[in-house]
């Protein structure tokens, strides 16, 4: 109940549920007693855990209930979630990007094959300060952008010729700063690598960055150290939109907007730092203490 505690206290709350792989976790910022958790490793690792649907709790994570319009195919790998300012619910999955608007009872596609994308692989969503949805995928490549979330309203980003390529991408993860709705970062596997973009312009232009170099043996400057299908994760500053983060197998932040790289985590020891990985999702605190970070391996 108190993260910025020196000692944080932590109880289990729910650790029997019918479904254990959570991928994702987001609450409602007009309730922040509304908690969705979404299940199922949707990256294609060997060991990968089908999920079981969406679960929803309503008293602060206290309790938990599997949210039966989720209880099929569409949401057996649940990538990211978010809940928009409005109270609307978005699952990037699998099968699509998928929309509540009545707090999980019902689901709508919004994006993916046949929807405004060519592949229903959905790898990321966030909502930017200015309101709008932005997804991207997880096969091909692409990232797009809406201002309301409608189906039919999801502008390709990555054109090809606006500095982000149109093709010969994999998969893609993004940070909204949300201070500034016209800065946005995009972390892709391409090229058997990564690269870094940054937009100044809401994605209508794009800057390729530096890479990051990781300094443990045989890494270098590809910081997944060939995971990207697994190994990225990126987050901004809430109250800077220059201050940077990005993990692979380890963690780098750039104060600059992404112009050079320090290197904060190790994934084995030596160094003068605590062993963490930061494998999967980074969060910033928003609304607080801008140098707590919380990342998950």
């Amino acid at each position: 109940t108190d993260i910025t505690a020196t000692t944080p206290n932590w109880a289990a709350v729910y650790d029997m549920m019918a479904n254990l792989a959570i991928t994702t976790i987001c609450y409602n910022p007009a309730n922040t007693q509304i908690f969705y958790a979404g299940t199922g490793e949707g990256y294609s690792n060997a060991d990968a855990i089908r999920g079981l649907g969406i679960w929803k709790s309503v008293n602060g994570g206290a309790t938990w209930l599997q949210l039966a319009s989720t209880n099929n195919a569409n949401f057996y790998y649940v990538n990211r979630m978010v809940v928009h300012a409005s109270g609307d619910v978005y699952a990037a999955t699998n099968s699509g990007l998928f929309r509540s608007q009545d707090g999980g009872t019902t689901w709508t596609k919004v994006l993916g094959a046949g929807t405004g994308a060519a592949t229903n692989n959905i790898s990321d969503v966030e909502t930017g300060a200015d309101n709008s949805i932005w997804a991207s995928t997880r096969t091909n490549g692409e990232i797009y952008r809406s201002p309301n979330g409608n189906a039919g309203s999801y502008i390709k980003l990555n054109t090809g010729t606006n500095g982000f390529p149109a093709n010969g991408a994999s998969r893609i993860d993004f940070a909204l700063a949300p201070s500034n709705s016209a800065v946005a970062y995009a972390y892709v596997a391409e090229g058997g690598g990564v690269n870094f973009y940054r937009t100044d312009d809401t994605g209508a232009n794009w800057a390729l960055l530096p890479k990051p170099v990781d300094a443990d043996g045989g890494i270098g400057n590809d910081i997944t150290r060939g995971q990207f299908w697994y190994d990225m994760s990126i987050a901004v500053d809430p109250n800077n939109s220059n201050h940077l983060y990005v993990g692979g197998v380890d963690l780098f932040k750039s104060s600059n907007g992404g112009s050079s790289w320090q290197q904060v985590a190790h994934w084995y020891g030596g160094f003068g730092f605590q062993e963490v990985h930061a494998d999967q999702h980074i969060a910033l605190f928003e609304g607080g203490n801008s140098n707590v970070i919380y990342f998950g391996n």
